[in-house]
């Protein structure tokens, strides 16, 4: 038997925010976004950290578009980020 995964194992389904940014992932299960960890693949795909940093999820395109409503740009730095409380979670590109 094999799993053919085509990008990553997760897919990020859907994004909340309230206090926190929380995700849905294609399993169902509901996680705290860890900002830290989000980085720009190619073809601006976005990525980020689940299931306690052990695997690497794919946001979908209606996820990636609510993310995108928080995420500003840093003329200096020619980069994007999410604020929140005062920090600026930069996206990597990768």
């Amino acid at each position: 038997c094999y799993l053919d995964v085509e990008d990553t194992p997760f897919v990020v389904k859907e994004v909340g925010f309230q206090d926190v940014f929380k995700i849905v992932l294609n399993d169902e299960s509901e996680e705290t976004l860890l900002l830290g960890t989000l980085w720009i693949g190619r073809d601006n795909v976005l990525y980020c950290k689940v299931k306690d940093k052990r695997f690497d999820a794919r946001f979908n395109r209606p996820s990636y578009y609510e993310l995108t409503k928080y995420i500003a740009y840093d003329e200096a730095k020619d980069e994007y980020f999410i604020p929140v409380d005062g920090i600026r979670y930069y996206l990597e590109q990768r």
